[in-house]
């Protein structure tokens, strides 16, 4: 048995375990290790979906065997599948089964369970719904301005009549104050500042901090405005 617990942003979590279990006759050893994975899960107290191609054919068509379906009962495991996955679409056998606990609402877990032939298998596939919304992707809010659509003539024309070309600021600091806000209030004009949402992926490393995206866009303000005067 294999399991994954799935977890979504606005749903109860859900655990799905998956079941194979050789062609043969339905033991005693298969039924108490059946068992004790279902002991297993319910320590969780997670609701519940197991699937797979279980393999417990009854003595007659569209049966389970008895054994393995009073283990499904003591647990409270509802069988979804309703159509044979193996053999003939009306007489042949379910094998391949889906379970939930029937404590859940009617189609909360599961819904929509089909069964449809496949040229890859001699069992049908089985589809179904699962009630787990898909995660949506993380998102970050990022500022930009359309530097390219900057008229260049006008940029370069109000650069050139403001204080930064008659001011008498001998400090460095304050002409880098100086040069801070006027720019800023050109580009303002120009190309405002806008804002954006993009996907964020967990090995995503261009985010920078505010000072240096701040650095950047002065850097590109600059390099226009001497191009302008060029």
């Amino acid at each position: 048995m294999l399991t994954a617990k799935l977890v979504g942003r606005k749903s109860t979590p859900v655990v799905v375990a998956s079941v194979y279990r050789p062609p043969g006759t339905v033991t005693s050893t298969f039924t108490d290790q059946l068992s004790n994975s279902f002991d297993q899960l319910q320590l969780t107290d997670i609701p519940l979906v197991a699937l797979g191609d279980f393999n417990v054919p009854g003595v007659t068509a569209r049966q389970l065997d008895r054994r393995a379906t009073d283990v499904f009962h003591q647990y409270g495991l509802q069988q979804h599948v309703t159509t044979p996955t193996r053999g003939d679409p009306v007489s042949g056998n379910i094998l391949d089964l889906i379970l939930t606990s029937d404590d859940q609402p009617s189609g909360q877990l599961v819904s929509e369970v089909t069964v449809h032939s496949n040229c890859f298998s001699d069992h049908r596939l089985v589809k179904c719904s699962l009630g787990v919304p898909p995660t949506p992707p993380a998102t970050v809010t990022y500022s930009y301005r359309s530097l390219r659509m900057i008229d260049i003539t006008s940029f370069g024309r109000d650069i050139l009549c403001s204080r930064l070309y008659v001011s008498s600021v001998a400090d460095v600091d304050e002409f880098a104050e100086l040069f801070d806000s006027k720019v800023k209030r050109i580009l303002d004009f120009h190309a405002p500042l806008c804002s954006g949402r993009r996907r964020s992926g967990k090995n995503d490393t261009r985010q920078l901090s505010d000072e240096a995206r701040r650095a950047k866009q002065l850097r590109v303000a600059w390099n226009v405005g001497i191009d302008a005067l060029v």
